[in-house]
């Protein structure tokens, strides 16, 4: 055998010491896995916190809503207006005809059940009004077309081909 040999022979691997080193190795390991699984833990419960931070917002909102909506449920109906039920009526001392002495009752007319009319009725009219203006004014600028194409053509029939 060569000398490659005889010097392997007398530096043999202590084995015990590469078994520690290797079980060292592999404990770091495990505690460096369990560092980075931590890490991406919170990484990622963070990243949801930004996606649901709007949820959580409405939320409260609703809560505070509902708390401020009891309270004011939970208060005293409002006494009416001193003035709303007084009917005034001047009179002049000046002239009793005269176009100043009114019933304030007379021009005063309350209606208590009237009834508005549709918004979204009125919308549809208004929409179908205007597509009709709309119609209306196509059809009259395609007839002042057609009455401009025949008088011009009348008049190239009369330049060409005088009578």
């Amino acid at each position: 055998m060569g000398e490659g040999h005889r010097q392997a022979k007398e530096n043999e691997p202590d084995l015990d010491a590469l078994a520690l080193r290797a079980a060292e190795r592999k404990r770091k390991a495990e505690v460096r896995h369990k560092e980075a699984l931590k890490v991406q833990k919170n990484q990622k419960e963070i990243l949801m916190k930004q996606k649901t931070w709007h949820i959580q917002a409405r939320k409260e909102a609703l809560l505070v809503e509902k708390e401020r909506s009891a309270k004011i449920t939970s208060l005293p109906l409002p006494l009416p207006a001193p003035f709303e039920n007084i009917e005034v009526k001047r009179i002049s001392s000046v002239k009793t005809n005269s176009s100043t002495y009114h019933h304030i009752s007379t021009f005063v007319n309350r209606q208590m059940d009237t009834k508005q009319p549709d918004a979204h009725l009125a919308a549809e009219e208004e929409a179908k009004r205007l597509e009709e203006l709309q119609k209306q004014a196509a059809r009259e600028r395609m007839e002042q077309f057609e009455k401009a194409h025949e008088r011009g053509f009348q008049a190239m029939k009369r330049s060409i081909w005088p009578t």
